[in-house]
């Protein structure tokens, strides 16, 4: 390349430049944020990350909110509560406000259950609706 001519290099995700021509990136703020793409070109670009959610949109960037311990979000971007899901054999609060660990003795079939009717017992084992765990059907 020609002498005194410089080399252009994006932003990484996560990071913005708000002119052509910036020595450095600036981060997105703290809070779970980070860009959908590099070479974002403003803090407008920040979006929610993995592990959070969207909870004030009015705001520039906008307000993200970490998911519940024990939870996590399939994807960057995600706008509501409900997309945060809870580990194996844990279901989410009603509220979307906690992972809670199904009852002794049952299990969930997958992730991302919402309510404990979704903790199945084991085969001979039922759980009466309010029980805090599982009884034998003998």
């Amino acid at each position: 390349s020609p002498e005194g001519s410089k080399s252009c290099t994006f932003c990484p995700l996560g990071t913005y430049a708000s002119s052509e021509g910036m020595s450095e990136c600036t981060s997105c703020p703290g809070g779970y944020h980070t860009t959908q793409a590099i070479a974002s070109e403003s803090i407008n670009d920040c979006i929610c990350g993995l592990g959070s959610y969207e909870s004030d949109s009015s705001t520039s960037p906008v307000v993200c909110t970490a998911c519940p311990t024990h939870s996590n979000t399939t994807s960057i971007n995600s706008q509501v509560a409900s997309a945060c899901y809870c580990e194996n054999d844990m279901y989410m609060s009603e509220d979307y406000s906690e992972c809670i660990t199904c009852p002794e003795g049952s299990s969930t079939s997958g992730s991302g259950k919402v309510g404990v009717q979704h903790c199945l017992c084991d085969k001979g084992e039922y759980m009466p609706i309010g029980a805090s765990g599982c009884l034998s059907c003998a």
